[in-house]
Protein backbone atom coordinates (compact mmCIF):
# COMPACT_ATOMS: atom_id res chain seq x y z
CA UNK A 1 0.00 0.00 0.00
CA UNK A 2 2.08 2.53 0.70
CA UNK A 3 4.63 1.81 -2.44
CA UNK A 4 0.97 2.71 -4.53
CA UNK A 5 0.34 5.71 -2.49
CA UNK A 6 3.84 7.10 -3.48
CA UNK A 7 2.84 5.98 -7.01
CA UNK A 8 -0.52 8.31 -6.26
CA UNK A 9 1.74 11.15 -5.05
CA UNK A 10 4.11 10.85 -7.93
CA UNK A 11 0.89 10.67 -10.59
CA UNK A 12 -0.65 13.62 -8.88
CA UNK A 13 2.61 15.78 -8.49
CA UNK A 14 3.55 15.28 -12.84
CA UNK A 15 -0.02 16.62 -13.66
CA UNK A 16 0.43 19.82 -11.58
CA UNK A 17 2.07 22.87 -13.64
CA UNK A 18 3.14 25.98 -11.89
CA UNK A 19 -0.17 27.77 -13.10
CA UNK A 20 -2.25 25.07 -10.94
CA UNK A 21 -1.04 25.78 -7.16
CA UNK A 22 -4.44 25.36 -5.51
CA UNK A 23 -4.61 22.24 -3.26
CA UNK A 24 -7.86 21.83 -1.15
CA UNK A 25 -7.69 20.08 1.92
CA UNK A 26 -10.30 17.90 3.34
CA UNK A 27 -9.43 17.68 6.72
CA UNK A 28 -8.35 14.58 7.09
CA UNK A 29 -4.37 14.58 8.35
CA UNK A 30 -3.36 11.63 5.79
CA UNK A 31 -4.66 14.46 2.46
CA UNK A 32 -2.65 17.13 4.24
CA UNK A 33 0.44 15.15 4.72
CA UNK A 34 0.08 14.47 1.14
CA UNK A 35 -0.85 18.51 0.21
CA UNK A 36 2.62 18.94 2.01
CA UNK A 37 4.55 16.27 -0.29
CA UNK A 38 3.21 17.27 -3.67
CA UNK A 39 3.08 21.40 -3.75
CA UNK A 40 5.48 22.78 -5.75
CA UNK A 41 7.79 25.71 -5.33
CA UNK A 42 5.65 28.85 -4.97
CA UNK A 43 2.25 26.76 -4.80
CA UNK A 44 -0.63 27.16 -2.36
CA UNK A 45 -2.52 25.08 0.17
CA UNK A 46 -5.84 25.99 0.66
CA UNK A 47 -7.00 24.50 4.11
CA UNK A 48 -10.70 24.46 4.29
CA UNK A 49 -11.18 21.21 6.11
CA UNK A 50 -12.50 21.23 9.58
CA UNK A 51 -9.80 19.16 11.35
CA UNK A 52 -10.93 17.06 14.42
CA UNK A 53 -7.09 16.16 15.07
CA UNK A 54 -3.62 17.77 15.05
CA UNK A 55 -1.88 17.81 11.84
CA UNK A 56 2.16 18.08 10.78
CA UNK A 57 3.32 21.10 9.26
CA UNK A 58 6.40 20.27 7.93
CA UNK A 59 8.39 23.41 7.78
CA UNK A 60 11.71 21.82 7.85
CA UNK A 61 10.94 20.54 4.16
CA UNK A 62 8.45 23.62 2.99
CA UNK A 63 10.23 26.64 3.92
CA UNK A 64 12.69 26.94 1.01
CA UNK A 65 9.94 26.42 -1.84
CA UNK A 66 8.38 29.78 -0.60
CA UNK A 67 4.34 28.05 -0.55
CA UNK A 68 1.23 29.84 1.00
CA UNK A 69 -0.82 28.17 3.09
CA UNK A 70 -4.34 29.28 3.93
CA UNK A 71 -6.81 28.22 6.19
CA UNK A 72 -10.66 29.52 6.97
CA UNK A 73 -14.02 28.73 5.99
CA UNK A 74 -14.98 29.16 1.87
CA UNK A 75 -15.37 32.95 1.36
CA UNK A 76 -17.29 33.65 -2.17
CA UNK A 77 -14.39 35.93 -2.74
CA UNK A 78 -12.97 33.18 -5.22
CA UNK A 79 -16.37 31.79 -6.53
CA UNK A 80 -15.72 32.95 -9.73
CA UNK A 81 -12.45 31.25 -10.22
CA UNK A 82 -13.84 28.14 -9.18
CA UNK A 83 -16.88 28.31 -11.40
CA UNK A 84 -14.25 29.16 -14.15
CA UNK A 85 -12.02 25.99 -13.52
CA UNK A 86 -14.95 23.78 -13.04
CA UNK A 87 -16.35 25.10 -16.51
CA UNK A 88 -13.27 24.73 -18.27
CA UNK A 89 -13.14 21.21 -17.32
CA UNK A 90 -9.44 21.96 -15.40
CA UNK A 91 -11.62 20.27 -11.89
CA UNK A 92 -14.23 17.65 -12.30
CA UNK A 93 -15.92 18.13 -9.23
CA UNK A 94 -18.05 14.60 -9.61
CA UNK A 95 -14.58 13.24 -8.67
CA UNK A 96 -14.37 14.34 -5.45
CA UNK A 97 -18.04 13.43 -4.34
CA UNK A 98 -18.05 9.97 -2.07
CA UNK A 99 -21.64 10.19 -1.12
CA UNK A 100 -25.09 10.86 -2.37
CA UNK A 101 -28.04 11.62 -0.19
CA UNK A 102 -31.62 12.24 -0.71
CA UNK A 103 -33.34 15.77 1.18
CA UNK A 104 -35.39 12.97 3.21
CA UNK A 105 -31.87 11.41 4.39
CA UNK A 106 -30.57 14.63 5.92
CA UNK A 107 -29.90 13.29 9.46
CA UNK A 108 -27.98 10.03 7.67
CA UNK A 109 -25.39 12.19 5.54
CA UNK A 110 -25.13 14.72 8.54
CA UNK A 111 -23.70 11.39 10.26
CA UNK A 112 -21.89 10.44 7.24
CA UNK A 113 -20.28 13.76 7.41
CA UNK A 114 -19.62 13.96 10.98
CA UNK A 115 -18.01 10.66 10.68
CA UNK A 116 -16.02 11.77 7.31
CA UNK A 117 -12.55 9.62 8.51
CA UNK A 118 -14.54 6.47 9.05
CA UNK A 119 -16.90 6.65 6.29
CA UNK A 120 -14.25 7.51 3.82
CA UNK A 121 -16.76 10.68 3.02
CA UNK A 122 -15.06 13.73 0.96
CA UNK A 123 -17.35 15.52 -0.17
CA UNK A 124 -21.61 14.57 0.35
CA UNK A 125 -24.07 15.94 -1.66
CA UNK A 126 -27.77 16.06 -0.72
CA UNK A 127 -30.22 16.22 -3.73
CA UNK A 128 -33.75 17.57 -3.49
CA UNK A 129 -35.14 15.28 -5.43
Amino acid sequence: MVESLQHCKLGIREKITCKEKFIMVDGIPATFDICQEIVKPGGYIANVGVHGKPVEFHIEKLWISNITLTTGLVNTSTTPMLLKTVTSKKLQPEQLITHRFTFDQFLEAYDVFKQAAENEAMKVIISNE
